[in-house]
């Protein structure tokens, strides 16, 4: 694989390898590892695909839902 890099953003890589030992390969490699542990909706907003107004949208709904399936103890703490 061959990755496109900005000049900008090889500064940042050289930096952090030269500060913390870890070659840019390996900060790569961890980086794309913890891209795909996350859900499909975090994947898709770290790749600009949601918009600020629809993730905005969608954690408000996940929220909700979370409220939602909590004991009725909880839900009527959080309403107070």
């Amino acid at each position: 694989m061959q990755l496109n890099i900005t000049p900008a953003t090889l500064d940042v890589l050289n930096e952090t390898a030269n500060r913390t030992g870890i070659s840019k390969t390996m900060m790569a490699e961890r980086v794309f590892e913890w891209f795909a542990s996350q859900e499909e909706l975090i994947q898709l907003r770290v790749l600009g695909v949601l918009t600020d107004e629809l993730s905005s949208k969608l954690g408000q709904m996940i929220l909700q839902e979370m409220v939602n399936r909590s004991p009725p103890e909880e839900q009527e703490r959080q309403a107070s």
